[in-house]
């Protein structure tokens, strides 16, 4: 995305609030921190016909013997060349598109984790807050979709598509070619340099720990931390810190 000028994030304010919302970023994982649904999980999740078809597919690429997983996270492959690859026979009931729109639908369909959520939906009046993921080219377009749409009321807001508009952007390995511990400058550098931050302003909060090694090697501050393994305050509490030690330091 294209990087906003402060003025037109914050209006009105004073310069001291307005640069305090901008000398700081927290990056936050999506798979395993804010989320934990595949792709498909509405095929996935029941007695769909073309379940078993589609699990072993899926289990092909993401073996950790094929590439494929990773190349689609690099974007060297889409969305359409992987389906294609599949090769899944749909019958006449179904169109041909329909796997593409399902996953595409269930992108912003996949279901958060509400309470970091709302934590983090906090933060943002001390931080900006993006989305830091090695992912594929569909979800980036599903956040793309929902981002600017309005929050929807508390009892059924559960999804990507109700808590897209409290992250201030994305950054999606497919986007720009490049996983985090493979390459954190590529992955990350690009974003910072636009919006005239280092990784010094930066927190990253992953629940991988190599991505959380590379990311603090180059002066970033990294959280460990993993849905429905870790407590909430764990990672409250180490974001509290963060925020206690001046920017840069």
């Amino acid at each position: 995305m294209t990087a906003r000028e402060p003025g037109m994030i914050i209006i009105d304010r004073s310069v001291h609030t307005l640069l305090a919302h901008w000398r700081r970023v927290i990056f936050v994982d999506w798979h395993g921190v804010l989320s934990r649904d595949p792709f498909w999980m509405s095929i996935l999740d029941g007695n769909h016909p073309l379940k078993s078809r589609l699990e072993a597919n899926l289990a092909q690429i993401f073996s950790r013997d094929v590439p494929t997983a990773h190349e689609w996270m690099r974007g060297q492959l889409s969305s359409a060349e992987i389906i294609s690859a599949m090769d899944i026979k749909l019958g006449r009931h179904y169109r041909d598109d329909f796997l593409q729109r399902r996953l595409d639908v269930d992108c912003r369909r996949m279901r958060v984790n509400v309470e970091l959520f709302e934590i983090l939906r906090v933060l943002r009046a001390r931080a900006l807050i993006v989305i830091a993921t090695d992912n594929m080219d569909c979800f980036a377009r599903a956040f793309d979709c929902v981002r600017s749409r309005a929050r929807r009321s508390p009892e059924t807001a559960l999804t990507l598509t109700d808590w897209a508009i409290f992250c201030d952007d994305i950054v999606c390995s497919s986007d720009v070619g490049r996983l985090k511990s493979e390459d954190p400058d590529g992955f990350f550098g690009p974003w910072l340099s636009a919006h005239g931050l280092s990784f010094a302003d930066a927190l990253l909060i992953d629940d991988r720990a190599d991505n959380c090694e590379v990311f603090a090697r180059r002066g970033g501050y990294a959280v460990q931390w993993k849905m429905g393994t870790n407590q909430i305050s764990e990672v409250t509490k180490a974001v509290e810190r963060w925020m206690d030690v001046p920017t840069g330091s």
